[in-house]
């Protein structure tokens, strides 16, 4: 069986796109009173972060973003690059991974800018969560994979 894979990375880029919108709606909905949400003034897992060093975190998480989107141009410059045949592997989930990373920390930043924390709205007892934390989650895992499957196949 042949499969097109580029057609399936434009639709997982779609449907991480679907995640985006459905994580800023969902946002919506809990600043409307419409599902509960908790306010996150910290960080990752809600942990509580120093005020007066929070210019350092937004110099940090932009810093981040420029890495974030160097590294998608170049593993779609890469991908491109391949023989049709070898198309799909380490560049595509590459891809995917820092396409999940990108929306999931703009769909964050949004929230810090906007209103000063984030709106997370999954509570998973020991902490709370959003779409878009999840978004990050696959995507650092998804990467963490794809660098050591490339490392091995090296």
């Amino acid at each position: 069986m042949n499969f097109n894979f580029n057609k399936i990375i434009l639709k997982i880029s779609f449907l991480s796109l679907i995640f985006f919108i459905l994580d800023r709606i969902l946002k919506y909905l809990a600043l409307t009173g419409k599902i509960f949400f908790y306010k996150n003034k910290g960080i990752a897992f809600s942990i509580n972060f120093p005020e007066n060093l929070f210019l350092f975190f937004y110099i940090l998480i932009f810093i981040f973003l420029i890495f974030i989107i160097w590294n998608l141009i170049l593993s779609i410059k890469n991908n491109y690059k391949l023989p049709s045949c070898q198309s799909y592997g380490v560049a595509d989930r590459q891809i995917i991974s820092y396409e999940l990373l990108l929306l999931g920390s703009v769909s964050n930043l949004i929230d810090r800018i906007k209103f000063g924390f984030v709106i997370d709205y999954l509570n998973f007892y020991f902490f709370y969560n959003n779409l878009a934390d999840v978004m990050i989650v696959v995507g650092v895992a998804l990467l963490i994979f794809s660098l050591i499957n490339k490392k091995i196949t090296q």
